[in-house]
């Protein structure tokens, strides 16, 4: 383990970047044993999520969210074992057994079966496509509607502290299916990355998928209704 550390007087552009130093400080890399670090936890007094602290200056991590159990997904996707589960699974008729939470015009939404917490959704467009510039405008407009009413649908569900939104564009990039535009919500609560997804590559999730959809479903029935759309 590299640890940097703090010395002065010396002039430094790049010192700004780390926490708490100045234009005066200098820096060096120190070698320590791993086990002289405080344990990234919680439960230790003074922990800010993000630093190490304890040896040397105190430098800021990035926060990292750990779902190892999802490399059998993208293994199967890469070896061409999966299909395209935004193509097939629409094409279907039993929607819960499918994950498909909503179906609108040109697009859909529909729980991860892999999912990084629980209540993760997906929106895809049923064009089956790579390129958002193949969308049509009322496609990326339908899109944006359905992040916008997940959101909602997840907050009165689960009440999470935050989220994280976006798309993974190419295997490097993280897809699991690469050849599909779809966008992922990730409900996320204070704390939900621990030790044992970390250490253990073991993921807890408190309820089962089928739980989550039915308790999801409940709050697109509610969205629909409200909108004078039917259920």
């Amino acid at each position: 383990m590299l640890i940097v550390r703090r010395h002065s007087p010396c002039h430094l552009s790049a010192a700004p970047y780390f926490s708490g130093a100045t234009s005066n400080d200098s820096f060096s890399l120190t070698k320590v044993p791993i086990d002289t670090l405080v344990p990234q936890s919680r439960s230790f007094s003074g922990y800010q999520p993000g630093t190490i602290t304890g040896v040397g200056h105190t430098v800021t991590m990035a926060e990292r969210l750990w779902a190892p159990w999802r490399y059998t997904y993208i293994k199967a996707a890469r070896a061409g074992e999966a299909e395209c589960i935004f193509v097939d699974l629409p094409a279907q008729t039993d929607d819960r057994k499918n994950l498909i939470l909503h179906r609108g015009e040109g697009a859909f939404v529909m729980l991860n079966a892999y999912p990084y917490t629980n209540g993760h959704l997906m929106v895809a467009p049923y064009r089956h496509t790579t390129d958002f510039d193949e969308l049509s405008d009322g496609e990326h407009l339908e899109i944006q509607r359905l992040l916008a009413a997940a959101i909602g649908w997840l907050k009165g569900a689960y009440r999470p502290d935050g989220f994280n939104i976006g798309v993974n564009l190419g295997r490097v990039a993280g897809a699991g299916i690469e050849d599909h535009l779809h966008w992922h919500i990730v409900p996320r609560w204070s704390g939900d990355t621990n030790f044992m997804p970390v250490i253990g590559e073991v993921r807890v999730l408190p309820q089962s998928l089928e739980e989550s959809y039915d308790l999801l479903r409940r709050e697109v029935e509610r969205w629909l209704e409200s909108s004078g759309q039917k259920p």
